[in-house]
């Protein structure tokens, strides 16, 4: 019996250890803290997956403009040719006139879309700095967690979790500013589109007087021309 207690000894040992192999292998229980900061980095990954779809829906719509504007510009100036090789001919002249005007209203058109893209675009660049100054938040709750731990000597928090948490923060500032940047361009553009809009219009109205009000074309360029001297 004795000789069977002995024997038998070495392979509890050998379970115990086994046991305790497995223990460190189990993952270990998350803090509270880090269960915070996992959740609102989280969240804000959802939000992004959101907010750069819009973004890039915004950009396309950029991109329609740009196109749009450069047909309607070139239908324009076919006109403005025809013109000048028909002056003096009364039937022409009341032709190119109504060819006129389809391209006239569907300046109008596109700058008003312009105008309301470009305040919308105001909006989503307000968007992005809050992004900005909440991710600056997390940073610092980040920072202010593992000194609070450290201080408490719990290692509930540990600088591994907190530079993890940073990288993740840091990644998604820079993100948020390559964004911003591409947005500032977009905005950009479009002020410049605007004023675009705005000559064509005037031009076509001096030419084939489509406007009722020439005060009122010559009030709005000058207002795109201050816009686009203006940063957004």
């Amino acid at each position: 019996d004795l000789a069977d207690s002995t024997s038998s000894l070495p392979q509890e040992q050998e379970e115990r250890d086994i046991e305790k192999l497995l223990k460190i292998d189990e993952p270990s229980s998350i803090s509270a803290i880090e269960e915070k900061f996992r959740f609102s980095m989280d969240e804000i990954l959802e939000e992004n997956l959101t907010f750069w779809l819009t973004i890039s829906t915004t950009y396309a719509e950029m991109h329609r403009f740009e196109t749009t504007i450069k047909d309607l510009q070139f239908e324009a100036s076919k006109l403005d040719k025809k013109g000048k090789s028909s002056e003096g001919s009364g039937t022409s002249a009341q032709c190119l006139k109504s060819d006129a005007r389809p391209i006239y209203k569907h300046l109008t058109e596109i700058q008003t879309e312009i105008t309301i893209w470009l305040e919308e675009c105001a909006l989503l660049k307000e968007e992005l700095q809050r992004r900005f100054s909440s991710l600056c938040v997390i940073q610092e709750e980040i920072t202010n967690a593992l000194k609070s731990s450290a201080e408490d000597d719990d290692l509930r928090f540990t600088s591994y979790q907190a530079s993890k948490f940073q990288g993740e923060a840091l990644n998604m500032k820079q993100e948020n500013n390559k964004v911003a940047d591409e947005l500032q361009t977009g905005l950009d553009i479009a002020t410049s589109l605007s004023l675009e809009v705005e000559k064509a219009l005037v031009k076509l109205n001096d030419r084939f007087e489509l406007s009722t009000s020439k005060r009122q074309e010559s009030g709005n360029l000058r207002q795109s021309e201050n816009r686009a001297r203006v940063p957004l």
